[in-house]
């Protein structure tokens, strides 16, 4: 089973690159919202 372990790690990785894209992506919309209008 060691071959399942990077592959694992690798995942994790992905899941927390997303969530932090998603919370920039966020901050990013309530910082621009504003002038737009919103």
């Amino acid at each position: 089973f060691p071959t399942l372990r990077p592959e694992k790690r690798k995942k994790k990785i992905r899941e927390i690159s997303l969530a932090k894209f998603v919370k920039i992506s966020l901050e990013a919309m309530q910082k621009i919202a504003p002038e737009l209008g919103l």
